[in-house]
């Protein structure tokens, strides 16, 4: 479920707000909903917290901001064809995948405003191609 960026409200309910299609994971939504019932619903209580407590917003958001730091403190190397950049470049860019892969997809009405998934994301897809091409100059300096 939790690949399908639901959260656990209590033992065997899983919940999410219904902004993402139906077939995002294919498989794992097939696997998952010919084994549970759905329901649409609507919280009593304040959307925000409910969120809040079903997903550690804050602690994403920290995490994410870390990651962008440490983008920012190597992508001058990386674009300066810095050699040394390649191993800790590649570590912080699957450190991010990973982390993307956490980030609950909620709808904005539901997550802070400075929210900090979009940057990553942009973020991500200019330094990894960034970080590629220092990759195939080094590879081309070795042949």
């Amino acid at each position: 479920m939790t690949d399908l960026r639901h959260a656990e409200h209590r033992e065997g309910v899983w919940m999410r707000p219904a902004n993402l299609p139906d077939d995002r994971h294919g498989d794992a939504f097939d696997t998952a909903f010919t084994q549970a019932e759905r329901f649409r619903v609507s919280p009593v209580e304040d959307g925000l917290d409910l969120a809040a407590s079903l997903w550690d917003l804050d602690g994403w958001s920290t995490q994410a901001t870390a990651l962008l730091a440490a983008v920012k403190h190597l992508r001058r190397d990386v674009e300066d064809g810095a050699d040394t950049a390649l191993a800790p470049s590649f570590l912080v860019l699957v450190e991010i995948v990973h982390h993307l892969g956490a980030d609950p997809l909620l709808p904005p009405e539901l997550i802070a405003g400075d929210w900090p998934g979009p940057e990553l994301r942009n973020q991500f897809t200019s330094f990894e191609l960034a970080w590629q091409q220092l990759l195939a100059t080094r590879r081309r300096s070795l042949h």
